[in-house]
């Protein structure tokens, strides 16, 4: 299983995964989840403030000016150069999608079955895509939910920033339709002024915390990678496609075990 991210922790994902899977599923299958490269027990690759990524309030998803183009294009290399410092020179060629395909199979090889079934969600597609890709002659049953498109990071990350903004323009209509509740401003144009005079203000004054800068992130290397090197894919990065990890003998993954059958069904 991988949650997404990239950079999600699969090990409690698993957990609470299967406890929401009907009875006939974890019968039938041993719930396995593992931390990819450069995530929570798998040799974590801190990335520091990862450019601003995780600042709040955040920019527009979409930058509409030349001064929000140049901001947004220097954060892209900020969260390069912070996760590259982070990680390190010496490990960060070796977090890569194709990569983590490859130590999935090496799961599968470990637990001496012959084939992978997989629940991959958001990056966790791609993951799923990937190692199809690597072991098309390895592949059971895959489950790929809310799926990453086929473009490269680059332009996925475009088209979905776009739809963001539909959505936020969705909600604006529907506070509007609903003034007498909400009391943000009779048309969309008065819901939007309000919105950015909120945004404005936690960015001067925070809430709580929410709106001040924050320094620090969590420790996910494969998404710095992914947003910086917009790769292909088998690789987050054009610099993180290649190469072997050292020690290809990770930790053993976790494991939500059923305690009847072990195996699929015949067949999957």
């Amino acid at each position: 299983m991988n949650p997404g991210g990239p950079g999600g922790s699969g090990l409690p994902y698993a957990v609470t995964k299967r406890a929401k899977l009907p009875a006939s599923v974890r019968r039938s299958y041993d719930v396995i989840g593992f931390d990819p490269r450069g995530v929570g027990h798998s040799a974590p690759a801190g990335c520091g403030a990862m450019g601003g990524l995780f600042a709040a309030p955040g920019a527009d998803p979409v930058p509409t000016t030349p001064q929000t183009e140049r901001s947004y294009l220097t954060s892209l290399r900020d969260l390069a150069d912070d996760c590259a410092t982070g990680a390190g020179k010496a490990v960060l060629p070796y977090l890569s999608t194709e990569q983590t395909a490859d130590d999935m199979d090496a799961i599968r090889a470990a637990l001496g079955e012959p084939r992978t079934s997989f629940l991959g969600v958001s990056y966790g597609t791609y993951l799923g895509a990937a190692y199809a890709a690597r072991f098309p002659h390895r592949v059971g049953r895959m489950v790929l939910d809310s799926v990453v498109g086929p473009w490269d990071w680059y332009d996925f990350d475009v088209i979905q920033s776009r739809a963001m903004l539909r959505a936020r323009d969705t909600f604006f209509a529907w506070t509007t339709a609903h003034a007498g509740r909400f009391g943000l401003g009779g048309d969309a144009g008065a819901v939007r002024r309000s919105y950015l005079r909120v945004r404005q203000g936690l960015a001067a004054r925070p809430v709580d915390g929410f709106g001040r800068r924050s320094s620090t992130a969590p420790s996910t290397a494969p998404s710095a990678a992914r947003n910086a090197g917009r790769g292909s894919p088998t690789g987050c990065a054009p610099t993180c496609r290649r190469g072997a990890w050292p020690a290809c003998a990770p930790q053993p993954p976790s494991t939500a075990r059923s305690p009847a059958t072990t195996r699929p069904p015949t067949g999957s």
